[in-house]
């Protein structure tokens, strides 16, 4: 049953709700967000997990944006995340247009796509070559005299709004490049979808044909994108084979009569690069143990950074950039035509060309990459010089290494987020940043330097006396809970921590997640149970299952596959994962799948990192000038904060659910500390000094009883590529 809404104060319109009413807190962000619109202004919205954010922007933003004529571009974290925001559109009165943008990789309907290298080189060659029908067939359809943009795609969606999976099945029909066909209906769509790199990329967003003029950008899980901003500018590369090898190749074509003047510029100018960095003397660390493999490192400053950027990159010289620049572009425009020649030569003579007689394409990468990096150092007049720093990396050298692995590395790191947003904030009618994890609002408005009129902060939906539990565990069974570093020898708070977890197991039915706050220290916590056989005796009462990292993304999906159906027997799981990893953000874990939810720790980042320490250091050196700036202690620790906020989202996915939450450590106790916790979940976390497991055992008895009446309606949430099978009466729900 849906509802008409009026919303609005300043212009009213009219709007469809698909449920029977909207949440009280929906209601007052729907109400706001239409006027936000109207008033050309930027909002911060933070909603719990669960609270329906998604429906919340597609019944006020979007019918605002369909009666006022304007593009609403939607940004998530994922691709998957952009899946499940079209799902929801399904579910609404409205059908708009919708373009869902997506890289080659996830388009590319080519026979022999496996083969490809990379989807990039495959896709090139295979246009070059004319080997690509559903590509000729796209050019066919451009009028002359016309760009991609006024092509009218012959195809239409299976279910009146297409998401990715339809237009490249609807695209493979009719033998027309899902890639391009995305492409001709930007400019003709009411909303445009796509992962946060396509937005804040600058090299990726001048490829997408988006026009931010007076467009309305919503930015999902908008937590993550201080730190993306900040480093899609980076420039890291590795001065080894491969870079040697460029300029050898680049040495053969000095004398070519077409390419060789750019050649040569090219070549000079990586030889003059590799021969600073490799001029720098590098002191070995002089105490360094044999597990160490950290690099010796080297930080360009003063003296040696003049001369970095006079000598080596000529950054000041303007003729020699504006040089430089015209040179990427007629190189970019020999390679294709290059390739062009030899694929109608090779094709002539159904022999292909040997590899050396194409341009080695890693060599226009590779400057294109320290291209767009120097490109907003020289923005405003070389004064954001200052926000970037520069590091050169060498392995450590032992006895028996290779003369290759020995190659320095160069690290040009910027320090400023709003760098990354300055050809958006500009342009855009209306920022609308959401996420269940965006406190303090303070740093995101300095660090992405946005001034945000609005700022909205949500309670959550559900009965936060009933339906939660949380606990701040300061020591069990007499044992201190202290995960900080100098506390990792102390083998009896590994013991107690294995016995508060196997307590909290024993005493809760149905799924258990444990977040540690590294992979490094669940390996040691693992690595200490294991020599106990305690991981036996957990395995006795809970199936286990382990988050692997850098687990492929299908072996991912599966191993939750299989948690989800566990979590539905009498004997249960407990799952352990890491906050900061695939398990903790954007992953629905409702219900039976996360009764409890255990954060082991504070997920601080390593702050010897060389660029962790530089970037403390440069907000120390703002915080000094803007007192708005968070200090670089507090940015590291709002960022592992939000970390640990974000992992305890899994536990509460919508109105009916509930859970318990245990933030075991004993420094949440601090005052300090507590404040850093969401503020939907902060003021109802209650502290003990004392547990025991009979402790554990009380309040579990205490919370579940007192829920034991909310199974009988179950929730369940569709996830993609997964059917749900289930053996007692439910409805079903997206969120």
């Amino acid at each position: 049953m849906s509802t008409i809404l009026t919303l609005g104060k300043l212009n009213p319109i009219q709007c469809h709700f698909p449920h029977k009413s909207p949440y009280v807190q929906q209601l007052e962000s729907m109400n706001k967000l239409v006027d936000v619109l109207e008033n050309k202004q930027n909002v911060l919205l933070e909603s719990p997990t669960g609270t329906g954010k998604t429906k919340t922007i597609l019944c006020s933003v979007l019918p605002w944006c369909m009666k006022n004529n304007k593009k609403l571009l939607v940004v998530t974290r994922t691709h998957d995340q952009v899946e499940q925001f079209i799902r929801s559109i399904h579910e609404t009165n409205y059908t708009p247009k919708v373009c869902v943008l997506a890289s080659k990789s996830r388009t590319c309907i080519h026979p022999d796509k496996n083969s490809f290298p990379n989807p990039e080189d495959g896709c090139r060659e295979s246009i070059q070559c004319k080997n690509c029908s559903s590509y000729t067939h796209i050019k066919k359809l451009i009028p002359k005299n016309s760009t991609i943009d006024d092509i009218e795609v012959p195809i239409e969606p299976s279910n009146s709004i297409f998401d990715l999976e339809d237009i490249v099945k609807k695209s493979s029909e009719k033998d027309l490049c899902p890639y391009f066909v995305t492409k001709t209906m930007v400019s003709k769509s009411d909303i445009i979808c796509c992962p946060y790199n396509y937005l804040v990329d600058p090299a990726i967003f001048k490829q997408t044909n988006i026009k931010l003029e007076d467009c309305v950008v919503v930015i999902d899980e908008a937590h993550n994108v201080e730190n993306l901003s900040r480093t899609v500018i980076h420039f890291e590369e590795t001065l080894g084979v491969s870079f040697k090898k460029m300029i050898n190749d680049l040495s053969h074509w000095m004398t070519d009569k077409i390419i060789g003047k750019i050649a040569t510029f090219f070549h000079l100018f990586l030889t003059n690069f590799s021969t600073f960095v490799n001029s720098l003397e590098i002191e070995p660390k002089k105490f360094r143990k044999k597990t160490d493999d950290s690099p010796d490192e080297y930080q360009i400053e003063k003296d040696m950074l003049v001369k970095f950027l006079k000598e080596a990159l000529k950054i000041s010289n303007e003729k020699y950039m504006s040089e430089f620049d015209e040179n990427v572009e007629h190189l970019n425009n020999f390679i294709m035509e290059h390739e062009k020649a030899l694929n109608r030569k090779g094709a002539a003579n159904n022999n292909p060309f040997s590899k050396k007689k194409r341009f080695n394409t890693n060599i226009l990468k590779w400057i294109q990459s320290l291209q767009k990096t120097m490109s907003f150092m020289k923005m405003n007049k070389y004064s954001n010089l200052r926000d970037f720093k520069y590091v050169v990396r060498q392995p450590p050298i032992r006895k028996h290494m290779k003369k290759e692995s020995n190659n320095r590395s160069i690290h040009i790191w910027n320090m400023n987020s709003s760098l990354g947003f300055l050809h958006i904030k500009e342009m855009v009618r209306s920022l609308i940043f959401l996420s269940g994890t965006l406190h303090p609002f303070e740093s995101i408005e300095s660090e992405m330097d946005l001034k945000f009129e609005v700022k909205m902060r949500l309670d959550h939906v559900i009965d936060m006396h009933k339906q939660m539990k949380a606990i701040a565990v300061s020591t069990y069974n007499g044992e201190k809970m202290d995960s900080k570093m100098g506390n990792r020898q102390n083998q009896k708070y590994f013991d107690q921590l294995f016995n508060l977890i196997f307590d909290i197991c024993s005493n809760t039915k149905e799924g258990v997640i444990v977040f540690f706050p590294s992979f490094s220290f669940m390996k040691l916590c693992f690595d200490n149970w294991k020599y106990d056989r305690n991981v036996d005796k957990l395995k006795n009462i809970k199936s286990l299952f382990v988050e692997t990292q850098g687990a492929h993304h299908n072996d991912f999906i599966k191993m939750l596959k299989e948690y989800r159906s566990v979590c539905k027997t009498k004997r249960g799981a407990c799952m352990f994962g890491v906050q900061r990893g695939k398990l903790s953000e954007g992953i629905d874990l409702n219900d039976e799948c996360s009764r409890a939810v255990v954060a082991i720790g504070i997920p601080y980042p390593n702050m010897k990192e060389k660029e962790i320490s530089l970037k403390m250091k440069y907000n120390d050196e703002k915080h000094k000038k803007y007192s708005e700036y968070l200090s670089g202690f507090d940015y590291v620790k709002k960022e592992a904060f939000r970390s640990l906020n974000q992992s305890l989202g899994r536990c509460i996915r919508h109105i009916n659910d509930y859970g318990m939450i245990y933030l075991v450590d004993c420094r949440f106790s601090d005052r300090n500390n507590k404040n850093c916790i969401s503020p939907w979940l902060g003021s109802h976390v209650s502290f003990n000094n004392h547990a025991t497991v009979s402790f554990v055992r009380k309040e579990c008895d205490k919370f579940f009883s007192m829920n034991k009446e909310s199974e009988k309606e179950h929730i369940e949430i569709a996830y993609e590529n997964e059917s749900i099978e289930n053996d007692r009466p439910s409805k079903k729900i997206k969120i």
